[in-house]
C-alpha cells in the first residue's frame, strides 16, 4: 500500500468525526495514561508540525527523557481552544515531517493506534482497510523502547485472525485485528474481546495504567 496516502487518509478520517465532536468530550479520558482526547491530539499535531531537529530540541529541554517530553508537549499543545486544535490538524494533515529515526510505517501506526484512544472510549466505532492492519501490526510486532511490544508478547502465538495475521510462538492469543494491535501497544481495553490462554499471559504483563507515551517511566 501507499503508506503516506494511508497516513493521510486516517487524519482526515479522524479530524472529521473529530470536527463534529461536542467541545465537552474534548476533555473525556483517552485510554493513553493521563492524556484526554485533546492531549492526544496535542500528541499527534506535535508529529505532524515539527521536524527532527524541532522535536530533539524539546526532548533536550527534559534531559532527553522521551516519554516526559512527549507527555509535557501533548498536554501544552493539547490545552489550546479546541477550533485551534482543529485548524492546525486540518493545515498538517497532509504533512510528511517524522520525528528523529522514524519510519513512514510508524507514522502510520501512530495515527492508527491513537485514533483508537481517541474513539473507543467516546463510543465511535471505526473500520480499517486490512492493509492498513497488517502493516501496523508487522510494525509493532518487532518494536520494543517506548511501546516494549516485543517483549509484551514474547514466548505468544499472537493471531488476528479476521485478516489471516500471525506472529511468534507459544500460548496462542486470537482476536479481530484492531483489538490484537490496541492489546500489543499496552491498552488493556481490548483484552476482553481477545480468545486463549495468551490472553491472560498478555494481561498479566500490561501495567494497572496504560504503558503508552503518556507514562514517564
Amino acid at each position: 500500500m501507499d503508506i503516506w496516502q494511508g497516513i493521510e487518509t486516517e487524519r482526515k478520517l479522524l479530524i472529521e468525526i473529530l470536527s463534529d465532536l461536542p467541545i465537552a468530550r474534548w476533555d473525556e479520558q483517552s485510554l493513553c495514561g493521563r492524556w484526554r482526547v485533546r492531549d492526544v491530539c496535542g500528541h499527534l499535531l506535535g508529529s505532524w508540525m515539527l521536524g527532527p531537529l524541532a522535536h530533539m530540541r524539546y526532548v533536550a529541554r527534559w534531559g532527553f527523557r522521551m516519554n516526559r517530553a512527549l507527555a509535557e508537549d501533548a498536554i501544552k499543545r493539547g490545552s489550546q481552544p479546541v477550533e485551534v486544535l482543529l485548524e492546525l490538524m486540518r493545515k498538517h494533515a497532509e504533512s510528511r515531517r517524522m520525528p528523529p529515526a522514524i519510519k513512514p510505517e510508524q507514522m502510520l501506526e501512530d495515527i492508527v493506534i491513537h485514533g483508537q484512544d481517541i474513539r473507543r472510549p467516546l463510543g465511535i466505532a471505526h473500520t480499517f482497510a486490512p492493509e492498513v492492519l497488517r502493516v501496523v501490526l508487522d510494525t509493532l510486532k518487532d518494536q520494543n523502547g517506548v511501546m516494549a511490544v516485543r517483549k509484551r508478547i514474547a514466548g505468544l502465538e499472537v493471531v488476528a485472525d479476521d485478516i489471516g495475521w500471525r506472529t511468534g510462538s507459544g500460548q496462542r492469543v486470537a482476536g479481530a485485528a484492531e483489538a490484537v494491535m490496541m492489546a500489543m501497544s499496552g491498552r488493556s481495553a481490548s483484552l476482553f474481546e481477545l480468545d486463549g490462554p495468551g490472553a491472560v499471559v498478555l494481561g498479566e504483563r500490561m501495567h494497572a495504567v496504560m504503558d503508552t507515551v503518556a507514562l514517564d517511566r
